[in-house]
């Protein structure tokens, strides 16, 4: 997993469920793996705690998910144009680039 910036979907066969962005790629899928308890509280990651719980809910039923990045150095706009495109069902709101 890279450590650059860039936009990440998560997708379900053609589906894409889940876009986000983050300046290191690497760092952001290691809170997904490992989720501290204080996230899942008020004033946590609230967003990290639910997302991990998706994705989990879906391997444990025998789901294969795709995980596709694009290294950028602006990942904003291309979290945007891709939620835009597909109003992915995890995002709970629009994007702000």
């Amino acid at each position: 997993m890279p450590s650059s910036p860039g936009a990440y979907v998560v997708a379900h066969g053609s589906e894409v469920l889940y876009v986000g962005r983050s300046e290191n790629l690497a760092y952001r899928w290691s809170r997904y793996e490992h989720i501290e308890r204080h996230d899942c509280y008020y004033g946590g990651s609230s967003t990290t705690c639910r997302v991990n719980n998706l994705i989990g809910s879906l391997l444990i039923a025998g789901s294969e998910l795709t995980l596709w990045m694009h290294l950028t150095t602006a990942p904003g706009p291309v979290e945007v144009a891709v939620y835009g495109e597909c109003r992915p069902p995890w995002n709970l709101a629009w994007p702000v680039e």
